[in-house]
C-alpha cells in the first residue's frame, strides 16, 4: 500500500471543513465560497513555507499546463522604475493570468517554448537588470517574470509560449486552454491545488481560523461557488 496521502477535490475539502466546524460546535451555515476562500488563503501560506521549491515538481496533479499563451509586444513600463539595458519593449501575455501560488523562490510556474525546445528562467526586473550588466552573458538564455498578473518576456518577439503553473483555482487555469468536455467541470470537482501531505494541515488551519474569528456573514448572501447568482442553502 502507498503511504502517499490521497488527493481531495475542492468539494471534498469544503465538506471536510464543514464537518470539522460542526465538531467544534460552530453550527452557523457557511457558504462554500467563504470556506473555499479561507482554504486557498491557507494553502498559499503553507506553500510559501515550503523549504524546497523543486519538491513541488514531484506532485504533477497540482500543476496545470496552458498549451498556448498568446503574447503581444508592449512597452517596458512600471517595472519598479528599473531601466533594463538594451530593452525598452517586451512581450507580454494578452490575457491576465489567474492567481498562481508562490514559494520563497518565486512563482510556482515554468515557461517553455511551444515545441519544448527551450526553457525560460524565472527572474524579476532587478535581478534581470543585474544579469544584463554582467560582462559575460549567455546570449541564448531567455527569461520571464510575472508582473501585474501578466507574463512578461524581455528582449523577445515570441508570439506564444507554454505555461505550466500551480493555479489557486485549477478551473481558471484550464479555462485558458478553452473549454472542452473534460475541463468544463465545476470548480468543486477539480482536485484541490496542494500536495496530499499538506491537506490535513491546511484543513486544520482553516478550521481554527474560521472558528476563532467567526466573522459575521450577511444572511442574504449565499454565493454559489461556480455561478454569479446567489443560492440559499434552503433552495432545492
Amino acid at each position: 500500500m502507498s503511504n502517499i496521502p490521497e488527493s481531495r477535490t475542492v468539494g471534498e475539502m469544503i465538506s471536510d471543513v464543514r464537518q470539522d466546524l460542526h465538531s467544534v460546535t460552530l453550527d452557523q451555515w457557511l457558504p462554500a465560497a467563504y470556506i473555499y476562500r479561507h482554504l486557498i488563503d491557507n494553502t498559499g501560506l503553507f506553500l510559501k513555507r515550503e523549504a524546497d521549491g523543486m519538491r513541488m515538481q514531484l506532485y504533477p496533479d497540482i500543476w496545470v499546463t496552458v498549451d498556448d499563451v498568446e503574447m503581444e509586444e508592449s512597452q517596458l513600463v512600471g517595472a519598479y522604475g528599473i531601466d533594463v539595458p538594451n530593452c525598452t519593449r517586451v512581450m507580454i501575455s494578452k490575457k491576465p493570468l489567474p492567481r498562481i501560488f508562490t514559494t520563497r523562490f518565486g512563482y510556482l510556474a515554468n515557461v517553455s517554448s511551444i515545441d519544448y525546445s527551450g526553457d525560460y528562467i524565472q527572474t524579476n526586473p532587478r535581478d534581470y537588470n543585474n544579469k544584463q550588466n554582467r560582462k559575460y552573458q549567455n546570449p541564448t538564455q531567455r527569461y520571464f517574470w510575472i508582473y501585474n498578473g501578466k507574463l512578461l518576456i524581455p528582449r523577445s518577439f515570441v508570439k506564444s509560449v507554454t505555461l505550466r503553473a500551480v493555479f489557486a483555482n485549477k478551473k481558471q487555469g484550464f479555462d485558458l486552454n478553452g473549454c472542452d468536455v473534460d475541463n468544463c467541470r465545476s470548480t468543486l470537482d477539480y482536485e484541490f491545488p496542494a500536495p496530499g501531505h499538506m491537506l490535513s494541515d491546511i484543513k486544520k488551519g482553516t478550521v481554527i481560523e474560521i472558528a476563532s474569528t467567526r466573522e459575521k456573514i450577511t444572511p442574504s448572501e449565499y454565493p454559489n461557488l461556480n455561478e454569479l447568482k446567489k443560492v440559499s442553502p434552503t433552495s432545492k
